[in-house]
């Protein structure tokens, strides 16, 4: 039976949404040369699998959060804002977003949306690598007195850097897709060969230092 990262794995390499290359791997903007790519927006062109991620993203909150724990959904600018726009319409809860930085201009903020202090947000990223957009986002909302414990995503890398990020700001993160479950799906599916996944694996365990 395929559990529900396999399932997921599968719906992103299929969309192109994650892309492997280590004989020729990808450049990151901050300078990591990495044999994987993530583009979570092009899922937005495919309905009914966007439709089946935010039906597991809800049944993840259900079993890991606890709806009763969540008040507010908050989307990270700008690939988790559609996501978070269609989660709470599922749920039926408010949502609101994080800008990158503040405005500057108006009234200058960097969470858009209704925030009442001492709610309880979720906030939804579609990609967590560093974890540095997740952390900003939970440091804005606490500014703006709302109370964040929980991160959910759809896909992770699962590194380190984020994983310690997460624990100093006490903040537990959820994904439904991870890494390595991409790799031996990607390897399944003959995306990857299995000597291929094994050198990609390795970036996972230091993607600064990591080389093809």
């Amino acid at each position: 039976m395929k559990s529900i990262a396999g399932e997921v794995a599968e719906i992103l390499i299929k969309a192109n949404a994650v892309t492997f290359n280590v004989e020729r791997p990808y450049t990151y903007a901050s300078g990591i040369i990495s044999p994987i790519y993530t583009d979570l927006r092009l899922l937005v062109s495919y309905p009914a699998q966007r439709r089946r991620i935010i039906e597991l993203l809800s049944d993840l909150v259900a079993s890991k959060v606890g709806m009763q724990n969540v008040d507010v959904i908050s989307g990270t600018a700008s690939a988790g804002v559609p996501w978070a726009a269609w989660l709470s319409e599922r749920l039926d809860k408010p949502m609101i977003y994080v800008r990158k930085e503040s405005k500057q201009h108006g009234k200058e903020k960097v969470v858009e949306g209704v925030l009442k202090e001492g709610e309880r947000v979720l906030v939804l990223e579609d990609l967590i690598s560093t974890g540095g957009s997740s952390i900003r986002s939970v440091h804005n909302i606490r500014g703006c007195m709302g109370i964040v414990d929980n991160c959910l995503s759809i896909f992770t890398y699962g590194l380190d850097e984020a994983n310690k990020s997460f624990s100093e700001m006490k903040v537990k993160a959820y994904s439904l897709c991870d890494f390595n479950t991409a790799l031996e799906t990607a390897v399944k599916m003959k995306y990857l060969t299995p000597a291929q996944a094994k050198n990609a694996r390795e970036w996972n365990k230091n993607p600064r230092e990591w080389r093809p």
